[in-house]
């Protein structure tokens, strides 16, 4: 075990707070040689990026997830909402009414749609919330998760809700009810760098279909899979195997194994190909183009087309997905 760099984890865990997440359950199926358009486009927000609290307009958004049909689902951080914008669409509609500060969005392949929202009052922490389309409301289902737990996957298959503890340097695992099941991985109130423990790790991916669970082991500059029920875990992107990252807090990995890791302070996303050459390559943020003070969130949709959230624009940008290096 190390010596955890307080002042470091301090402005981490502000960032990552900032820094909200999103994954997708299904596997993206996106060639290796795939590559994506240097200007992105509009698709959520006004046409010229500025804030805004009406139906067309978004102020501060954070967290992104895209479903199967294309639509997406918007965190609103400075409106306190959730916004549903269809594929195409000029305007989204708003799920709930107001959240303190939310934060992570999920959406299940049933269409169950789960919200992380930070409470300030009275006490400081987080809570989950699902969505109930009936009464059109956000029903709490975990309350007082710790204030610095800012990641979770929902596994509808496997009744279970993976939560990032990043207090103490576990994943926990919950019940769909809300109830506690367990810690997964790492080892409690202890970070290190070997292969049982984490240092504040940010984010948590689940691969259902090959049991895998990946961890954003941020401080350890890594990626770390396991199989689910095991809690030694292997590296599977970073400068162990020969790419290096620089304190990762977003991951979503491919059905061909490709890891795209989402860099904190460096702002850009990098692809770790299982069986590609060149093994690492950055997708976004190396262009003055693309630069920005913060990236927020990143997705995919079914067809591989990159989708972003900056602190550059108060919108959802698109950057197409290209297939013409495949052909070579």
């Amino acid at each position: 075990m190390h010596r955890k760099n307080q002042g470091l984890s301090y402005a981490l865990y502000r960032l990552i707070c900032l820094t909200v997440l999103s994954k997708t359950k299904k596997l993206l199926d996106i060639p290796s040689c795939a590559t994506w358009s240097d200007n992105g486009t509009i698709v959520a927000g006004l046409n010229n990026g500025t804030a805004g609290n009406d139906s067309t307009a978004l102020n501060e958004p954070g967290s992104l997830y895209i479903t199967s049909d294309d639509t997406l689902y918007i965190v609103d951080y400075g409106n306190h909402r959730v916004m549903k914008w269809k594929h195409g669409a000029m305007s989204g509609i708003q799920l709930g009414g107001f959240i303190e500060q939310p934060q992570v969005i999920f959406v299940s392949t049933t269409g169950n749609i789960y919200l992380m929202g930070f409470k300030l009052n009275p006490d400081a922490f987080n809570q989950l919330y699902k969505y109930d389309s009936i009464t059109n409301s956000w029903i709490t289902i975990i309350r007082e998760l710790s204030s610095t737990t800012p990641g979770f996957y929902v596994s509808e298959d496997q009744a279970l809700i993976y939560v990032v503890d990043y207090t103490n340097n576990i994943i926990m695992s919950y019940n769909l009810d809300g109830t506690l099941a367990g810690s997964v991985v790492g080892v409690v109130s202890e970070d290190g760098n070997d292969s049982y423990h984490l240092s504040d790790p940010s984010d948590v991916f689940v691969d259902e279909y090959n049991n895998y669970l990946y961890v954003a082991d941020s401080v350890n500059d890594r990626i770390q899979r396991y199989k689910i029920g095991e809690r030694r875990g292997i590296t599977v992107a970073g400068v162990e195997i020969g790419c290096e990252l620089n304190i990762p807090v977003e991951v979503i990995v491919t059905s061909n194994g490709d890891i795209f890791a989402q860099e904190l302070f460096k702002n850009r996303i990098m692809k770790v190909a299982k069986n590609f050459t060149p093994k690492c390559v950055c997708i976004f943020g190396c262009l003055d183009s693309q630069r920005s003070h913060s990236l927020y969130s990143f997705q995919f949709d079914r067809h591989g087309n990159l989708y972003v959230i900056t602190d550059q624009k108060h919108a959802v940008l698109k950057f197409d997905i290209s297939l013409k290096n495949c052909r070579k």
